[in-house]
Formats: C-alpha cells, structure tokens, sequence
C-alpha cells in the first residue's frame, strides 16, 4: 500500500511537471542560492542540449548518462555547479539541475524570480569557456528563454561568461 502511495505521488508529481513549465527554480530562503531545474522528455531538447553543451565526459551509471559540473572562483568561492542525468533507454529524457551561488559576481533577487552569474576575471572566463562549447554568443538558451548561459566578445574576444535566470 505504502508503495502505491509512493509511485502515485511520484506519477503526480512528473504530469505536473510536464503540464507545466520545463524550467523550474527554487530560490533558498536566505537568498544565498538558487536551484535551476531543467526536465526533458522525449522530443524536448532543454535537458539534452544543456548536455550536449557541455565539454566534460559523461558517465553511464544504471543506463543514466551523467555530466556534472562544479565551477569555482579563483579565490576558491563557488560559482555554480550543473549535474545532468539523461536515460540511455528513454530517447535521451532525463533532466539537469543548475545552482547557482551568491557571491562576488551572483546576483540573486527572490522577489523578481532573478539570478545572474557573471565572470569577467581573466583566466576564470578561459576555464568557463574551455568547460562549454562555444558555437556563438549564446551557448544555451532554454526552449522558453528563462535560463541562458552566454559569452560577452569585443574584437573576437572573449571578455565575459553570464548565467541568466529569469
């Protein structure tokens, strides 16, 4: 009975995740993070190309692909980190989760739903931009545009990487 229980309100739980945005947030109540989730099923492409854009080797665990990502300061303060977890088996379903820290260069503003991360320390953006692939300025952006993760370029160079929730 217990298990019943607990697989329907797991059914429940992911209709309303699909029945709704892909994009979810969960802002600590202290303002000092925020957790980004990012859900793909078969035919969405969110959590896959977040994965995708990735340039850190994936792990298979149980017939899961796993990329994780943590991105840490120069002065050592944690920036962010990502884990995505794809089903081999599922048409590549699955769902990545972003957080973000406050700090030096993390805004997080509950009341508007907002989080910015930005970089523009040399070396910091080298190790940011060697960590995702860069096809143009924008790396990711999701399907209904809340979470973009893009570079700032004057003359050809990369002088900036911003993670932008809203």
């Amino acid at each position: 009975m217990r298990l019943l229980l607990v697989l329907t309100t797991m059914f429940c739980w992911m209709f309303s995740l699909s029945a709704q945005a892909r994009t979810q947030s969960i802002f600590s109540n202290d303002g000092s993070k925020v957790s980004v989730m990012i859900f793909g099923s078969a035919g969405d492409s969110d959590a896959l190309a977040l994965f995708d854009s990735m340039t850190v080797s994936a792990e298979t665990i149980n017939g899961k692909r796993t990329k994780r990502m943590n991105f840490d300061h120069n002065s050592g303060e944690r920036g962010f980190s990502i884990v995505c977890v794809l089903s081999a088996y599922i048409n590549e379903s699955g769902s990545c989760t972003l957080i973000l820290h406050a700090g030096s260069s993390t805004t997080i503003d509950k009341s508007a739903s907002e989080a910015l991360f930005r970089s523009t320390e040399l070396g910091e953006v080298e190790r940011l931009t060697a960590a995702f692939k860069v096809p143009g300025d924008s790396i990711y952006v999701s399907n209904e545009g809340h979470l973009r993760i893009s570079i700032g370029q004057r003359d050809g160079a990369i002088q900036s990487f911003e993670i932008l929730y809203r």
